[in-house]
């Protein structure tokens, strides 16, 4: 059992860097496994779906949060927390202005 727990882990903790440098990427780029990829490919943990506006992007990975998925959860002023689960690092930059997760994911609202 401990051992499923700490492959579980990893898994999460690969996943959550793969999203987590999305940060660093320029707006029309994202990252797919190990390579950079242009916005016109799937998004991260889209798993094959496409999605009409950030709105629903941002839904879907709300649903994965108790997965130990990277999800953005709104804050009173109208910003974006990211919400990473098991990553706490406080290097990685956690607040976006909606027009940033526009920009970041490719929507045009």
């Amino acid at each position: 059992m401990a051992m499923a727990g700490s492959v579980f882990r990893g898994i999460a903790a690969f996943a959550l860097g793969a999203f987590v440098s999305l940060a660093l990427l320029p707006p029309d780029h994202a990252v797919s496994g190990e390579k950079t990829v242009k916005r016109d490919e799937p998004l991260p943990f889209s798993w094959g779906q496409s999605f009409p506006d950030l709105d629903s992007y941002l839904d879907h990975l709300r649903q994965l949060g108790p997965r130990d998925i990277p999800y953005y959860e709104r804050m009173a002023d109208g910003r974006y927390q990211l919400m990473t689960g098991l990553n706490r690092d406080p290097s990685i930059k956690r607040i976006f202005t909606r027009a940033e997760l526009l920009a970041k994911y490719g929507f045009t609202r």
